[in-house]
């Protein structure tokens, strides 16, 4: 038997209804996931730029020079042998006149000479005692000078950093060794640290 046409009508609208419901649910899902999926890709992108960036940097840094590794090297060697005999407290005057009088020895000038003291503690099991100077004579007596102070009166001192400026125009008629230099030194006096706590009592 035939529905009215009213029941008919009030059905078609129902049906036609749930069908425009179900169409915006899924229009809002998809826009929904095609949100998400154009943030994750901005978020890729970001990702992708810093990486290549990141890439780039790395591929930038120059390698370390073979002889700026060798010379590390060889204060590390330095160091470790200096460390297995290393003496206990020096008085730092006593530096200072070694080095001033290893300088009258070389025939060059020592001076300004300056003591920065003891470095900070750094938990280590020796301490370092600084210096610097400034040397100004010839190229050769200062050579002489810096091979002079390391491994003599006082065999765990070192010079940690060198910077020798010429102070006269090369004169090719002279030999290069009498070129007039100033040489500004860091040098480094390594020592055992006094027993604390525990070392102390014992």
């Amino acid at each position: 038997m035939a529905g009215t046409p009213g029941r008919n009508v009030k059905r078609i609208i129902s049906l036609t209804s749930l069908g425009v419901m179900v169409l915006v649910i899924v229009i809002a899902a998809n826009v929904v996931v095609w949100k998400n999926n154009r943030d994750k890709q901005a978020q890729i992108s970001v990702l992708n730029n810093e990486i290549s960036q990141l890439q780039h940097k790395i591929k930038g840094t120059p390698a370390p020079s073979s002889d700026l590794v060798s010379r590390l090297t060889t204060a590390k060697v330095a160091l470790a042998e200096a460390q297995k005999v290393l003496p206990g407290a020096i008085n730092l005057n006593d530096v200072i006149d070694y080095i001033i009088d290893v300088a009258e020895q070389c025939q060059v000038q020592a001076v300004p000479l300056v003591s920065e003291g003891l470095a900070p503690d750094s938990n280590q099991s020796y301490q370092v005692s600084t210096f610097s100077v400034t040397v100004t004579g010839s190229l050769e007596n200062a050579m002489n000078y810096m091979t002079s102070l390391q491994g003599s009166k006082f065999p765990t001192l070192f010079i940690t950093d060198c910077i020798i400026d010429k102070t006269e125009v090369t004169d090719y008629t002279r030999p290069e060794n009498s070129t007039q230099v100033t040489v500004n030194l860091v040098i480094a006096v390594y020592t055992s640290s006094p027993p604390t706590g525990e070392d102390a009592a014992s």
